[in-house]
């Protein structure tokens, strides 16, 4: 089995070049960062469940959260598990009363569900390892970190 380690969403952060929403997720065990581009309203669902939002009727994920729920299982997992033509995969782990499941989603819709469920959210090693970038508590870092994230592109990742 290969090894996985665990992220916590850091914030959304909007590309200046391209005006695309960044998801940054932070590995809690150091001080690197993972950037994934997501569309706008992803990343609108994603910091009203950061942040608690709650609207009169059940969003889209609230709804799905609800219908796992309903049906006796409960998210346990968000496992981002490849990156396929510069796009990532994730897939949901499910705990139901027949044992675990795991269901393909997009990395967006799983962090929303993941947040809203209190679920890890983890991600093989070698993926993030290819991908992460280190970011040091110091002011040329962050500078570093931030000439990073203006410039950087989907295409880098390939």
């Amino acid at each position: 089995m290969e090894q996985k380690i665990y992220l916590s969403v850091s914030g959304i952060r909007v590309d200046d070049e391209s005006n695309s929403p960044i998801l940054l997720l932070t590995n809690t065990e150091d001080s690197r960062v993972m950037p994934i581009w997501v569309g706008s309203i992803e990343a609108v669902h994603i910091a009203y469940a950061k942040d608690n939002v709650t609207t009169s009727r059940p969003l889209t994920h609230e709804l799905l959260i609800n219908v796992i729920e309903s049906l006796d299982a409960k998210v346990s997992e968000l496992c981002i598990d490849n990156v396929v033509d510069n796009a990532f995969h994730a897939h949901l782990v499910l705990q139901t009363i027949n044992g675990t499941i795991s269901i393909p989603c997009r990395p967006s819709d799983g962090v929303s569900i993941a947040i809203r469920s209190s679920a890890p959210i983890s991600i093989y090693k070698k993926i993030f390892d290819s991908i992460s970038v280190e970011i040091i508590e110091d002011d040329i870092s962050i500078e570093e970190f931030n000439t990073f994230i203006d410039n950087v592109n989907p295409s880098d990742f390939s």
